[in-house]
């Protein structure tokens, strides 16, 4: 009795399990590959979310200091925040980056990678892709991206009084 062909697998065997193994490879590895991307974006709408909330509170803080109309300069935990009607205006070093965190946040030019958690540049007249604004934006980009890239967040305060607009550009993640 041959021992051999009744321990181990048959070359034929040993292909088929390769195959399958293949083909639950190419079914899986797409649903895999988008997971960095939607780490990105899930990132990008907490940080939206942010800032509509923090933009809120500075805007009730320059209501109760009286200070909600034209450009203005609010004090919110021993930070002086810049305003226009009353919300934090778009210019990044003046006022966005203080609505996402103290520390870590660098304005930087929009062709330059990101090296911080997060980055941005402010008081720009239109989005990175050229569309107008109205009144002033910031956009803001995570670790890794640059402003070319449709991976950021825009605030814009449009200076009419109205609370602002944040939007997601969330595409090239």
């Amino acid at each position: 009795m041959n021992r051999d062909s009744e321990l181990g697998f048959t070359l034929i065997e040993l292909i088929i399990v390769i195959v399958i193994l293949g083909i639950l490879g190419a079914v899986a590895a797409p649903k895999f590959v988008d997971i960095a991307g939607d780490a990105h974006r899930a990132r990008l709408e907490k940080l939206a979310s942010d800032l509509k909330t923090t933009a809120n509170l500075v805007h009730a803080k320059a209501l109760t200091q009286k200070k909600a109309k034209g450009l203005q300069e609010v004090e919110v935990d021993n930070v002086t925040i810049e305003t226009h009607s009353g919300y934090p205006s778009g210019w990044f070093d003046r006022s966005v980056r203080f609505l996402i965190s103290l520390d870590d946040q660098f304005n930087t030019q929009r062709s330059n990678m990101c090296n911080n958690d997060w980055c941005g540049y402010g008081n720009a007249t239109q989005l990175p892709d050229g569309t107008p604004v109205q009144g002033r934006a910031a956009i803001i980009f995570p670790n890794g991206y640059d402003a070319t890239k449709k991976c950021y967040v825009t605030y814009n305060n449009a200076e009419d009084g109205e609370a602002p607009t944040v939007r997601i550009f969330s595409s090239e993640c």
